[in-house]
Order: C-alpha cells, then sequence, then structure tokens
C-alpha cells in the first residue's frame, strides 16, 4: 500500500510541472494518503517530515480585506486555494479566493506557476501546502461555470475519487462545501470556467 500511495504521489507532482493540458483531459490526482496535520501558529520550518501537509493559520498574515476586482486575476490557466466567498452583483458572478502554494521536493508553485490544474485528493506524501499569500483576490465567474465537489462518501481508505457536480447558486449559498484544497481554471479572458473541490484526509 506504501508504495501505491508514493508512486500515486509521484504522478501529482510530475503533473504540476508538466505541460498545461487542455480542459477535456482528465487531470492529475494523488489519492488516498493518510497523514497528520498541524494547526501550529509557528512559522514552518524549511525541513519536514515526509507526508506532511500543514494548513498554516491566517492569523499570523496581515490580509487586505478591501474587495478587489477581476484584474486580480495575472494571466494564469490555474490556481489553488480557499474559496471563501461567491457572490453575485448586477448579475455578474464573482468568487474571494485565498491563495495557497503547494510546496515538495521540488519547490513551491502556486497559481502563476501551475502547469497543469492543480487536483489534491486527500494528503500526498511529501507535499505541504502553505499560505503566504498577502490578500484575499477576486476574480470573475462565468454564468456556466463547471463546478465539481469531491464526493462526501469518499475517505483515504477509499482510494476511488467521485465528483459531485453543483451549481454556482449552491456554491454561494454554503461556499464552505470545498475541504481547503480547491482548484480554479481559467479562460483566455480570465473567467473561472472550472472549480475543482477537494479536500485532505
Amino acid at each position: 500500500m506504501r508504495r501505491q500511495l508514493t508512486a500515486l504521489g509521484g504522478l501529482l507532482l510530475a503533473a504540476m510541472l508538466g505541460v498545461g493540458c487542455s480542459s477535456g483531459e482528465a487531470p492529475a490526482a494523488v489519492e488516498g494518503a493518510s497523514i497528520e496535520r498541524t494547526t501550529t501558529s509557528s512559522a514552518p520550518s524549511a525541513s519536514t517530515t515526509e507526508g506532511t501537509v500543514e494548513l498554516l493559520p491566517p492569523s499570523h498574515i496581515t490580509r487586505d480585506e478591501i474587495e478587489a476586482t477581476a484584474a486580480d486575476w495575472e494571466g494564469q490557466q490555474y490556481d489553488f486555494g480557499i474559496i471563501r466567498r461567491v457572490s453575485q452583483t448586477d448579475g455578474r458572478w464573482r468568487l474571494t479566493f485565498d491563495r495557497e502554494q503547494i510546496r515538495d521536493a521540488h519547490g513551491v508553485r502556486d497559481g502563476p506557476t501551475l502547469a497543469m490544474e492543480p487536483v489534491l485528493i486527500g494528503d500526498p506524501p511529501g507535499v505541504r501546502i502553505v499560505n503566504t499569500s498577502p490578500k484575499l483576490r477576486t476574480f470573475a465567474v462565468r454564468p456556466e461555470v463547471e463546478i465539481l465537489r469531491l464526493a462526501p462518501s469518499w475517505t483515504c481508505e477509499n482510494n476511488l475519487a467521485s465528483w459531485v457536480p453543483l451549481s454556482i447558486d449552491q456554491l454561494a449559498a454554503t461556499p464552505d462545501l470545498g475541504g481547503g484544497q480547491d482548484a480554479l481554471t481559467f479562460d483566455s479572458a480570465g473567467q473561472v470556467v472550472r472549480i475543482r473541490l477537494s479536500r485532505g484526509c
């Protein structure tokens, strides 16, 4: 089993370092690794134990709570983090996003440096999720956005992941449907066209 999980973790790392794929291709995913989470308020050390995903608390970061605009899009095709809010103004949908960084043996990646859709399922070995973002970002959402949520029945012991479709209204009513491992996909105009809500173990 440990060999299987390690191999799956390697697939994730290779996928995010590779060439981006079209929206029709299946995303790279890592499933079923069971690890320990920590919420200590101290800054993360440079060396970590393999298999630790560390979600840093936001209290130590000074965040800009002023509403941004969709201009927060930086030309990236993908982003990774936590959806904090989904709202509609003058018939246009937008979401407030807390960007996170994915750290592993190959370095640190976030929105502008992601080559493929960052789908993290479970807690892949050797990968840490950190948050060094100084502000929240706001992105425009296409009205027909595709929203997929990791099935509530999924567990780390059940390696077969399935996705449940949601509407934008459902997400807006309950923005915490995700598990803190949310992936965004953008079109060439900077609108979010796919939201994938994943979670750790």
